[in-house]
């Protein structure tokens, strides 16, 4: 099923009761020596200059309010298609297994067509701020579930679906790193920007990534690019 409001609006909801009544979680890991989380990713990269440019116009609203948070470079602006392997401390693996890995990356996407995304307005969680993406289609379901398929039969190591099954395709913005001492004016910038329309992605590829917690352009080395087919 295409993602709907209905994932985004419950997480907001909930998000913002614990954040009314607790204050933003943060992730003090983020950014020090000692956060050594990687893992691989499938993703798709935001490209489109006019959607990028609209996400950094807001993301220069929050800065302005909370500077010292974590604050995604364009650049490093994704959706998560498929974790095949969760982000953990001591994270390896052999070259073999990145060509097992990518083998079967092939053989899912083999007939997978090229889709669109928009994106409009915002959501939290009570530690991040997250751009909603809805897919025009129900492609990015399939792709997904062609993953799931193809390492069903598989004794590889993954950790697929280990931590939620993803439904929604948003993008992380802003990870709260440190304890908020603007919560009111972070909350009224929420409210601004929750149903904003930044625009439109054309997706027409997909990437097999190792990276860190939050994908950061240095720490992140592509394995292999897949084109999806023009319809």
């Amino acid at each position: 099923m295409r993602t709907d409001r209905t994932h985004y609006d419950t997480l907001f909801r909930t998000s913002l009761e614990t954040v009314t009544h607790s204050g933003f979680s943060f992730d003090e890991q983020v950014l020090t020596p000692e956060d050594q989380r990687s893992g691989i990713t499938v993703i798709l990269r935001l490209k489109a200059p006019e959607l990028l440019r609209s996400i950094n116009s807001m993301l220069d609203a929050f800065r302005a309010i909370e500077p010292d948070q974590y604050y995604y470079p364009v650049t490093d602006l994704h959706v998560t298609v498929m974790g095949l392997i969760e982000c953990h401390n001591g994270f390896s693996i052999s070259k073999e297994t990145l060509l097992r890995h990518r083998r079967y990356l092939e053989e899912a996407l083999l007939e997978a067509p090229a889709f669109t995304l928009e994106f409009t307005g915002i959501t939290i969680s009570p530690s991040c701020i997250l751009v909603q993406g809805f897919p025009d289609s129900e492609i990015l379901d399939h792709i997904r579930d062609a993953i799931r398929i193809r390492y069903q039969s598989e004794d590889i190591l993954h950790t697929i679906d280990s931590r939620y099954v993803l439904k929604t395709a948003h993008v992380t913005v802003v990870r709260i790193i440190r304890p908020v001492t603007e919560q009111k004016r972070m909350l009224d910038t929420i409210a601004e920007y929750r149903e904003h329309s930044f625009g439109v992605e054309q997706v027409e590829r997909l990437e097999l990534v190792m990276n860190d917690w939050c994908l950061r352009e240095q720490h992140t080395e592509l394995v292999s690019a897949f084109s999806l087919k023009e319809e």
